[in-house]
């Protein structure tokens, strides 16, 4: 009979870890521009022998002998090549060290010369007004009993960004103590929805569109206008035709008439006076074309450049404390990871670039299907270090700014025994949509049938698929009168 019992044992096993600086070499490798931006100006606040490049040129001497973090190199050959004692999984190609200074800056357009005053955009700019703002001037200048006017204020304070009411008046009421008059709440209320723009205030859609409707000058359509949006208006976000014309009794020309009119209206009349900004996107790589292919290059104005000061590091000698010696170690890591990440970004963008040619020279519709496999085996990478360089990163082409991710596309095949990618396909269903009758517009099984004549063989739930992730509602809803 066995018995159970504890006890301690060693089991040899082997693992594989990342060191520090590898680890922040891929983070570096995966930041887009605009926080690659902010980890450069951190370094440069956290590390005196950092140095900005165009502070270093300003004092060079000549035969300085510094390690540029922007520098292009040409491809290492095997004797240059530093083997990088990761897993292949998570390994990244290496470049050399004595890169001359110049080498990547040549033959690209430099952004504004340091002895030239810099153009300061926040020196004439003036912060848009919000919706607050210009309705709080509107209270102001509005001759109104001082109770109202602070009711109407707190009626403000109460709209969401569309311009909407986001709560009963009875709660508002509740908001300031002692509790506002629910009376003089609705007497404010009136005077708020008098305000520009028209529609302010509004409890529900239908009463903004009221409120609008209300300073059209009076005619039949109006009228028909404002009864489909009091009663009918769900059946118009059908696009129910049949029905609407039994609810409101009226013939076609006439509900055409009255449609026209809702849809000239504004259902958020707050957002024109919204001052959310997109947010900033910084394209890492420039294309250009080049005679018959297109040159890829890094964008200049993208983050500061950064070398390791040539006069700090000269200063430090043996004896020099050990946390000096670490932190020019680490500066010189640091560029060194910079140059790389440039060196690899610009080898996975070329290779894509080179690939998508016909993109560049015809649009969407030719788009090539491509994968990261591909791209990690014609520059012998891994996959996961592909998929870390295109992460986030842009591309500034003379037919538009595209996040890198937009050239990677399933490959589908055609009759012809060739291959498209989603992507064109995509554009395909798109352009169909748009030459579309708005009448009878395309069902997605003949959507299926005009890109099968034209050899693209795919499902009907394949165009839907398609068609939703271009947020294109389907044909009933696309249908007009």
């Amino acid at each position: 009979m066995k018995t159970l019992g504890t006890g301690l044992a060693l089991k040899p096993q082997t693992s594989l870890t990342l060191s520090p600086q590898l680890q922040q070499s891929l983070h570096l490798l995966t930041l887009p521009a605009a926080e690659l931006r902010q980890a450069i100006e951190e370094a440069l606040e956290q590390n005196p022998f950092l140095i900005r490049a165009d502070e270093w040129e300003e004092t060079a001497t000549t035969g300085a002998e510094v390690t540029h973090a922007g520098a292009t190199p040409a491809a290492p050959n095997d004797t240059e090549r530093v083997e990088a004692t990761v897993p292949p999984a998570e390994a990244s190609e290496s470049v050399p060290d004595d890169t001359p200074y110049d080498a990547y800056w040549e033959g690209v357009t430099p952004g504004i010369a340091p002895e030239d005053e810099p153009f300061d955009p926040y020196r004439t700019a003036v912060a848009p007004e919000g919706l607050t703002e210009h309705l709080t001037a509107q209270a102001e200048l509005t001759l109104l009993p001082e109770t109202v006017r602070q009711h109407v204020l707190l009626l403000i304070e109460a709209l969401d960004d569309n311009g909407y009411l986001c709560a009963p008046l009875a709660e508002i009421a509740q908001w300031v103590d002692p509790p506002a008059d629910t009376e003089t709440l609705e007497v404010a209320l009136k005077v708020l929805q008098r305000f520009d723009p028209t529609g302010v205030g509004a409890r529900s859609l239908s009463e903004c569109l009221l409120l609008q409707l209300a300073e059209r000058p009076a005619s039949p359509e109006r009228t028909l206008a404002e009864r489909l949006v009091r009663d009918a208006l769900e059946l118009l976000a059908k696009r129910d035709y049949a029905g609407l014309r039994k609810t409101l009794g009226c013939s076609e020309a006439e509900l055409k008439a009255a449609i026209a009119l809702v849809e000239s209206l504004d259902p958020k009349p707050g957002r024109r006076f919204s001052t959310e900004t997109a947010p900033t996107v910084i394209p890492d790589l420039i294309v250009t074309p080049e005679g018959d292919r297109f040159r890829v290059d890094l964008n200049p104005a993208a983050y500061p450049r950064v070398v390791v000061s040539p006069l700090y590091q000269a200063s430090i000698g043996r004896k020099s404390p050990e946390a000096w010696r670490t932190r020019l170690a680490e500066a010189k890591q640091f560029v060194k990871q910079l140059h790389q990440r440039a060196f690899t970004l610009l080898r996975v963008g070329q290779t894509i670039v080179d690939h998508q040619a016909d993109f560049f020279r015809y649009g969407e519709r030719a788009l090539q299907p491509l994968t990261l496999k591909t791209v990690a085996e014609a520059l012998t990478l891994h996959e996961s270090t592909i998929s870390r360089v295109v992460a986030g990163k842009y591309l500034l082409a003379p037919n538009g700014l595209f996040e890198l991710k937009t050239f990677f596309s399933a490959a589908l095949a055609t009759d012809d025994g060739d291959a498209t990618s989603a992507a064109a396909i995509k554009s395909r269903i798109r352009a169909l949509i748009a030459a579309e009758d708005p009448h009878r517009p395309l069902s997605d099984t003949a959507i299926a049938d005009r890109l099968a004549a034209e050899g693209i063989v795919i499902a009907r739930r394949t165009v839907a698929k398609y068609r939703d992730s271009l947020s294109i509602p389907p044909a009933k809803l696309r249908k007009r009168l």
